[in-house]
């Protein structure tokens, strides 16, 4: 990943000092993908090396040998879906089958030559500090190629995303992309590592985010929530896209992070802030990128080692509250039809966003059952290092408070009940 938060992958092949065929070259973003330039190095080598002559690949990632070996008869049953990289692996194993003489491949290990090793890194090390796009030929000969599923192996959901594969017309969405762009400024400001999109879309569907909270950023990522400007084409409906509490325009990050008159979002957030001060420094700067790559968010010591707990509980306390936050608008306006008469009150909102950190903090201790959930149940440590730090009355606790009934956060709820207004 670059500063601009884009995709980049580079190969290089070594045949020796200064051999004319030495090369390296980055590839197009649309091939760039992880070992996608080991691939395309094994591919260009490939095709520089004659057909009878003996041809031996030393590779870094081990996995491209399982993938071009072990995985590929499986691989080329299911018509390469569920390959990666499957333009560059199919031309591989194309220029491969046209070969007749031996082809080894073999992982670097204590048995390569280091100098090969170091050649090699520098050659990639020069094209990265003076980036060129190489354009990187995949069209394989009929007669050596296999397209298509074996209708044997086949289930719904591989013939589902073999015909999107085939659906050329996908385009981007604009909200999918600005999402997106959003997702990796922040992430890289938390981390100080930018995320692939493909980490970014794995990262929602983490078994630690619940289902309707999963749906809630898939959606947001999509841009489908009828919100905004949707609205602002649609006749006699354009007082919709408007929020009634600022007069702005009602985007899901005016809703969650922007709107200076909306009682829920600031007070959630301060509460937010509150209990994570309880342990920890600062409360990172929240904003909808933060919200959407929350899960993403990697905290670290000054060793550089991941602080699990640290980067979970904040995970948590966001996308919680930002979830909490869209719940409310939508009574707000749904159900209380904007009557300021009906709005949620200070201690209301204070005392559902307390019911929602308590409730979370009870289905992890609750996932801790290994007699109940096996392999699947939650890491004691895990949980403990998450919460440890923001609990109520924790000096009279046992240093293991999972079997413990009534562990609470620290903050208490309100007991008056007047309504803003």
């Amino acid at each position: 990943i670059n500063n601009n938060g884009e995709p980049v992958a580079t190969g290089a092949a070594w045949y020796g000092p200064d051999d004319i065929r030495n090369i390296a070259f980055q590839l197009p973003q649309d091939l760039a993908t992880p070992e996608a330039g080991e691939l395309a190095a094994i591919l260009e080598t490939a095709r520089a090396t004659p057909k009878n002559a003996r041809m031996e690949l030393s590779i870094k990632a081990s996995k491209i040998i399982k993938l071009l070996t072990k995985d590929a008869p499986r691989l080329e049953q299911l018509g390469w879906i569920q390959a990666p990289n499957t333009k560059l692996i199919v031309a591989i194993m194309a220029k491969l089958r046209e070969r007749s003489a031996t082809t080894t491949l073999q992982v670097w290990g204590t048995n390569t030559p280091k100098r090969n090793m170091e050649e090699t890194e520098h050659l990639i090390r020069r094209r990265t500090e003076n980036p060129k796009t190489y354009n990187i030929h995949t069209k394989v000969k009929d007669e050596f190629n296999t397209s298509g599923l074996l209708m044997s192996r086949g289930t719904q959901s591989l013939f589902y995303k073999g015909i999107c594969g085939t659906n050329n017309r996908y385009q981007e969405r604009r909200l999918t992309r600005m999402a997106l762009a959003m997702t990796h400024h922040t992430v890289r400001e938390i981390s100080l590592d930018t995320p692939s999109e493909a980490q970014i879309w794995k990262s929602i569907r983490s078994k630690d985010i619940p289902k309707g909270i999963h749906g809630f950023l898939w959606k947001n990522l999509h841009g489908a929530y009828r919100l905004g400007e949707f609205w602002q084409n649609i006749p006699n409906c354009e007082h919709r896209g408007t929020c009634r509490l600022c007069g702005g325009i009602e985007s899901m990050e005016h809703i969650l992070v922007e709107c200076e008159d909306s009682p829920a979002r600031k007070l959630i957030w301060e509460l937010a802030e509150k209990l994570w001060c309880w342990r920890e420094d600062a409360w990172p700067n929240i904003r909808f990128g933060t919200i959407l790559g929350c899960n993403l968010a990697h905290f670290t010591d000054t060793k550089k080692k991941r602080l699990e707990g640290k980067s979970r509980l904040f995970s948590i306390l966001t996308y919680e509250s930002a979830h909490l936050i869209w719940k409310l608008r939508c009574k707000r306006v749904i159900k209380f039809n904007n009557e300021e008469d009906k709005f949620h009150s200070k201690n209301e909102i204070c005392n559902r966003w307390i019911s929602t950190i308590n409730r979370r903090l009870k289905y992890d201790k609750l996932l801790t059952n290994t007699s109940r959930y096996g392999k699947k149940a939650l890491r004691e440590s895990l949980v403990l290092h998450t919460w440890s730090g923001v609990l109520l009355d924790e000096d009279d606790l046992p240093d293991n408070w999972i079997r413990t009934a009534g562990v609470l956060v620290g903050i208490l709820p309100q007991r008056f009940s007047e309504r803003n207004g």
